[in-house]
């Protein structure tokens, strides 16, 4: 698992470019300037990571916990996945279509 480099001068993004950055499909270099894109498949992989905490949380929900716990338990599954996704990001030089 690691960041994401530029396709174009393959500079490293740090954790923090990618995560304010994944939101857009189309990104720019912040170290040549060139355009960059989420690739389809690391697109697909963020979408399915960022549904997973409601499939987690709920269950719970469901059990009828209590309100404080369930919003601990919900709040500590987003920032586990909020940390995760800029991991799974892919750039590539080209816009592909998401299916």
């Amino acid at each position: 698992m690691s960041l994401p480099a530029c396709q174009h001068c393959h500079s490293k993004w740090t954790w923090r470019e990618v995560f304010f950055k994944t939101l857009r499909r189309k990104m720019k270099c912040n170290y040549c300037g060139a355009v960059q894109y989420v690739d389809s498949k690391s697109m697909k992989r963020v979408s399915f990571i960022s549904v997973l905490p409601v499939f987690i949380w709920l269950p719970l929900f469901l059990l009828r916990t209590s309100l404080v716990w369930n919003i601990v338990v919900l709040f500590v599954i987003l920032t586990v996945v909020m940390m995760f996704i800029p991991y799974q990001v892919r750039l590539s030089n080209k816009e592909e279509p998401l299916w």
